[in-house]
């Protein structure tokens, strides 16, 4: 796998806690594995008692594999949660916080995940169809993702330059779909979109710099004024999308020889 690496035991951290807190015996810990059998009604009932003004704590939580399609989990603390195969289509996951959570192969298609935060997600063949990311924080492994007709317009997927105590930490699109998505203004420096397929979609002003776009398809893309200054460009294919000449660094490129050129 490209990338972040899949943590096979996640949420490890968690577990580890509920663990310790059997031995020492202090009674079970809420939401820790076994001891809760989580439903679509349970979640509800949690996000339903949230105070006002207080987000919804469903932290370290395996909802996997769950129909949670349109449930309201607006503003709700989803980190670390464990959301492999669960269906979140129409839900709203607006300025939700899913930081390190397990999304392979979940259904987000439809959903709104707008200001919504997704560092260090892992979310390989996620379905993301549709979705509204407006300036979501989406920082993880999405690769072989579903982003098609999806809305990152603002998007803020460039790498943390801040928090890189563990090694650089960057966007992973290897392999995604984002045919007629909407990047425009997006924030993608130094993410990885090698052979990713941006066929017909919007990336106009978005920020491609350091980024490496091998093998990525850009045909029929809307690209003026999308900065690919640094980024590796070998055998990435903008032959005919619209906007070549606009294209900010294009001579600072790197394989800029080996770029699938409008004619």
């Amino acid at each position: 796998m490209h990338g972040i690496r899949w943590r096979r035991h996640f949420p490890g951290r968690f577990l580890q806690l509920a663990l310790l807190v059997g031995l020492l015996g202090l009674g079970p810990v809420a939401g820790a594995a076994g001891d809760r059998n989580w439903t679509r009604e349970a979640v509800q009932q949690v996000l339903k008692q949230a105070g006002a003004g207080s987000p919804a704590d469903l932290v370290d939580t395996d909802l996997s594999g769950l129909d949670l399609s349109g449930v309201d989990f607006k503003g709700a603390n989803l980190r670390s949660v464990n959301l492999q195969g669960a269906n979140l289509s129409g839900a709203d996951l607006s300025g939700a916080n899913l930081d390190i959570s397990a999304l392979y192969g979940a259904n987000f298609s439809g959903a709104n995940l707008s200001g919504a935060s997704l560092f260090s997600a892992q979310a390989p063949k996620a379905n993301f169809q549709g979705a509204d990311l407006r300036k979501a924080r989406v920082i993880g492994n999405f690769s072989n993702t579903d982003f098609s007709g999806a809305d990152l317009a603002g998007v803020r997927a460039g790498a943390d330059m801040k928090n890189q105590s563990m090694g650089m930490m960057n966007a992973v699109f290897y392999d995604a779909d984002f045919e007629g998505a909407n990047l425009q203004g997006g924030d993608f420096g130094n993410a990885d979109f090698r052979f990713a397929d941006l066929t017909e979609a919007n990336v106009r002003g978005a920020d491609f710099s350091w980024a490496d776009l091998s093998g990525a398809n850009f045909q029929r893309a809307a690209v003026a004024g999308a900065d690919i200054t640094k980024a590796k460009v070998g055998d990435a294919d903008f032959r005919s999308s619209q906007g070549w000449k606009d294209l900010k660094g294009l001579d600072r490129t790197r394989e800029r020889d080996q770029v699938l050129a409008p004619e």
